[in-house]
């Protein structure tokens, strides 16, 4: 019961603020955008499991993406938000660490590094002053894809299966954000940037319910 009631509140709220962010009402986007990522934290807060290092871990890197999620509802404060993302794919990957150790793969760092690189430079020219910080947060993210990819391929359990689909959505919505907000605006863009975001941190956070 309580597993449900959290799924459906989160796909209540993610609804409500897809919504709003299309109606332009920014602070029913704020306050639901905000509650469906709380939401997802309370997936790796109090679904049944031991509180173990790894499943803590996670938490805090997603209480960086609900403070991420909040600043970036304003134009103004992008940066803090960019940053405070930046911060929690850090955590994610010290998570990832704690979990299986960092793991090398020649295949799936040149694959990401290719597919990174080719669209950093699809989009550099909207960047303007911001091409420094995108391209480190860009690094970032690659580096916890990577691991999350690598994670799967060396124990290909539950575990690793959200851990991966969840980094790899991650970087999806993230490529459409980028995409919408820096080279070219394309239709129901709110809808697939918000619906692949939440689809990655429920991943993320419900893997870390299954590891002891």
């Amino acid at each position: 019961m309580k597993q449900t009631l959290i799924f459906s509140g989160l796909l209540i709220s993610a609804c409500l603020a897809i919504y709003f962010k299309e109606q332009d009402n920014q602070w029913g986007y704020f306050w639901f955008k905000g509650l469906a990522t709380l939401l997802v934290i309370g997936i790796a807060g109090v679904f049944d499991g031991s509180m173990h290092g790894f499943r803590k871990t996670i938490l805090l890197g997603l209480v960086f993406c609900l403070l991420g999620d909040l600043l970036l509802v304003f134009d103004a404060y992008f940066i803090p938000g960019l940053i405070s993302f930046l911060v929690a794919h850090l955590i994610f990957i010290y998570a990832y660490y704690r979990l299986n150790t960092f793991l090398w793969n020649a295949s799936s760092l040149v694959l990401i590094i290719a597919i990174s690189a080719s669209f950093f430079w699809w989009i550099h020219e909207g960047l303007g002053e911001l091409i420094i910080p995108v391209l480190l947060y860009m690094l970032v993210i690659s580096t916890m894809v990577w691991q999350g990819i690598n994670a799967y391929l060396v124990g290909r359990n539950r575990v690793t299966t959200f851990l991966a689909l969840g980094s790899v959505f991650f970087l999806i919505s993230d490529a459409l954000l980028a995409f919408d907000k820096f080279h070219q605006h394309f239709a129901y863009a709110n809808m697939a940037i918000l619906t692949t975001y939440w689809i990655a941190v429920t991943a993320i956070a419900y893997a870390s319910t299954k590891t002891e």
